[in-house]
Protein backbone atom coordinates (compact mmCIF):
# COMPACT_ATOMS: atom_id res chain seq x y z
CA UNK A 1 0.00 0.00 0.00
CA UNK A 2 1.27 3.46 -0.80
CA UNK A 3 -0.03 7.00 -0.98
CA UNK A 4 -1.16 8.77 -4.15
CA UNK A 5 0.33 12.20 -4.89
CA UNK A 6 -2.97 13.79 -3.75
CA UNK A 7 -2.90 11.83 -0.48
CA UNK A 8 0.74 12.86 0.03
CA UNK A 9 -0.12 16.50 -0.65
CA UNK A 10 -2.94 16.48 1.91
CA UNK A 11 -0.99 14.55 4.57
CA UNK A 12 2.04 16.83 4.26
CA UNK A 13 -0.17 19.93 4.36
CA UNK A 14 -1.73 18.66 7.59
CA UNK A 15 1.75 18.13 9.09
CA UNK A 16 2.55 21.73 8.08
CA UNK A 17 -0.47 23.05 9.98
CA UNK A 18 -3.32 23.00 7.46
CA UNK A 19 -6.51 21.66 9.03
CA UNK A 20 -9.60 20.44 7.20
CA UNK A 21 -12.62 22.64 7.86
CA UNK A 22 -15.18 20.70 5.82
CA UNK A 23 -15.71 18.47 2.79
CA UNK A 24 -18.26 18.82 0.03
CA UNK A 25 -19.27 17.12 -3.20
CA UNK A 26 -18.21 19.17 -6.21
CA UNK A 27 -20.88 19.78 -8.81
CA UNK A 28 -19.12 21.55 -11.63
CA UNK A 29 -18.45 20.88 -15.31
CA UNK A 30 -14.70 21.07 -14.64
CA UNK A 31 -14.74 18.24 -12.04
CA UNK A 32 -15.72 14.58 -12.19
CA UNK A 33 -19.25 13.83 -11.02
CA UNK A 34 -19.32 13.19 -7.29
CA UNK A 35 -15.73 14.32 -6.73
CA UNK A 36 -15.09 15.34 -3.13
CA UNK A 37 -13.24 18.54 -2.34
CA UNK A 38 -12.41 20.11 1.00
CA UNK A 39 -11.52 23.48 2.42
CA UNK A 40 -8.40 23.71 4.58
CA UNK A 41 -7.26 26.51 6.88
CA UNK A 42 -3.89 27.54 8.29
CA UNK A 43 -4.04 30.65 10.41
CA UNK A 44 -6.39 33.06 8.62
CA UNK A 45 -5.80 31.55 5.19
CA UNK A 46 -8.39 29.17 3.71
CA UNK A 47 -7.80 27.11 0.55
CA UNK A 48 -9.42 24.21 -1.35
CA UNK A 49 -7.32 21.06 -1.80
CA UNK A 50 -6.07 22.10 -5.25
CA UNK A 51 -4.68 25.36 -3.81
CA UNK A 52 -2.66 23.74 -1.01
CA UNK A 53 1.12 23.72 -1.57
CA UNK A 54 1.82 21.17 -4.31
CA UNK A 55 4.56 19.30 -2.47
CA UNK A 56 4.84 16.36 -4.94
CA UNK A 57 5.51 18.75 -7.85
CA UNK A 58 7.29 21.72 -6.26
CA UNK A 59 10.82 21.62 -4.81
CA UNK A 60 10.27 24.99 -3.11
CA UNK A 61 7.30 23.51 -1.23
CA UNK A 62 9.49 20.51 -0.35
CA UNK A 63 12.00 22.80 1.37
CA UNK A 64 9.15 24.04 3.60
CA UNK A 65 8.07 20.42 4.15
CA UNK A 66 11.58 19.39 5.26
CA UNK A 67 11.46 22.00 8.05
CA UNK A 68 8.93 19.78 9.84
CA UNK A 69 11.47 16.96 10.31
CA UNK A 70 13.20 16.42 13.64
CA UNK A 71 16.88 15.44 13.60
CA UNK A 72 15.95 11.77 14.03
CA UNK A 73 13.37 11.96 11.24
CA UNK A 74 15.87 13.81 9.03
CA UNK A 75 18.29 10.90 9.43
CA UNK A 76 15.60 8.41 8.32
CA UNK A 77 14.57 10.70 5.46
CA UNK A 78 18.10 11.02 4.07
CA UNK A 79 18.66 7.28 4.45
CA UNK A 80 15.59 6.63 2.27
CA UNK A 81 16.69 9.18 -0.36
CA UNK A 82 20.19 7.71 -0.57
CA UNK A 83 19.01 4.10 -0.48
CA UNK A 84 21.09 1.78 -2.61
CA UNK A 85 24.12 4.06 -2.60
CA UNK A 86 26.82 2.40 -0.54
CA UNK A 87 29.95 4.11 -1.72
CA UNK A 88 31.00 7.52 -0.46
CA UNK A 89 29.48 10.27 1.61
CA UNK A 90 29.75 12.49 -1.47
CA UNK A 91 27.61 10.16 -3.61
CA UNK A 92 24.96 9.97 -0.89
CA UNK A 93 24.91 13.76 -0.54
CA UNK A 94 24.60 14.17 -4.30
CA UNK A 95 21.68 11.70 -4.44
CA UNK A 96 19.86 13.59 -1.70
CA UNK A 97 20.48 17.02 -3.22
CA UNK A 98 19.33 15.89 -6.66
CA UNK A 99 16.21 14.06 -5.50
CA UNK A 100 13.02 15.10 -7.27
CA UNK A 101 10.06 16.56 -5.43
CA UNK A 102 8.22 13.26 -5.93
CA UNK A 103 11.09 11.33 -4.33
CA UNK A 104 11.33 13.79 -1.45
CA UNK A 105 7.58 13.56 -0.77
CA UNK A 106 7.62 9.78 -0.82
CA UNK A 107 10.58 9.69 1.59
CA UNK A 108 8.89 12.26 3.86
CA UNK A 109 5.66 10.26 3.93
CA UNK A 110 7.55 7.00 4.56
CA UNK A 111 9.09 8.64 7.64
CA UNK A 112 5.98 10.43 8.91
CA UNK A 113 3.35 7.81 7.97
CA UNK A 114 5.11 4.40 7.92
CA UNK A 115 1.79 2.59 8.38
CA UNK A 116 0.69 3.82 4.93
CA UNK A 117 3.75 2.37 3.17
CA UNK A 118 3.37 -1.36 3.70
CA UNK A 119 5.02 -3.11 0.76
Amino acid sequence: MSMTPKEQRIAIAEVRGWEKLFEFVVQSPTHRAGEIDAIYRRGREEQPIDRLPNYPNDLNACYEMENALTNEQWEQYTRILSQGITRTWWECSKAIAHSSSEEKCEAFCRVMFPERWIE
